[in-house]
This record gives C-alpha cells, structure tokens and sequence, in this order.
C-alpha cells in the first residue's frame, strides 16, 4: 500500500544506525587491543629499561670485582717477589758462609 515506501526508508535509516552501531561495537575491541598494546609495549620499554640499568649496575659490579681480582693477583705477585728475593738472599748468604774466601 501506500505506506511501503516511508516504512522501508525507515528501515534503510535503522539499518544504517545499526550498522553503525555494528561497526563502533566492532571498533572498540580494535580499539581496546591497540590500547592494550601500547600498555604492553610501555611495559616492555620499561622492563628494557629496567634491564638496561640492571645490565650497566652488574657491568659496573664486575668491573669492580675484576679490579679487585686484578688487585688481589698483584698482591700475591708482589708477595711472591719478595718471598723469591728472601729465599736468595738466604741462598747468597748459605753460600757465602761455604765460601769464605769470596
């Protein structure tokens, strides 16, 4: 009849509206994940952070046990220098008392 027309734009227009509807319910998921990663990538650029600082505090860390193992060996190195230079000078003085003529 005559009121075919006006009922089926009507129908057109809620259509549109639904699609539209359709289409922001179908953006915000979109929307949500894309904001879940940027909260993931934040995340991972602080834990990269974190993990940078971490790297650099156990560089520096084994830097400084290095320096102090390098400090240790040349403790001993010394000690054994010394310990060498008393064993002749009592080897010098042994044989000098064998020798008293030198």
């Amino acid at each position: 009849g005559p009121g075919g027309p006006p009922l089926n734009w009507n129908r057109t227009a809620i259509g549109t509206e639904d699609s539209l509807l359709l289409l922001l319910l179908l953006l915000l998921p979109l929307l949500l994940l894309l904001l879940l990663l940027l909260l993931l990538l934040l995340l991972l650029l602080l834990l990269l952070l974190l993990l940078w600082l971490l790297l650099l505090w156990l560089l520096l860390l084994w830097l400084l046990l290095l320096w102090l193992l390098l400090l240790w060996l040349l403790l001993l190195w010394l000690l054994l220098l010394l310990w060498l230079l008393l064993l002749l000078l009592l080897l010098l003085l042994l044989l000098h008392r064998r020798h008293p003529d030198c």
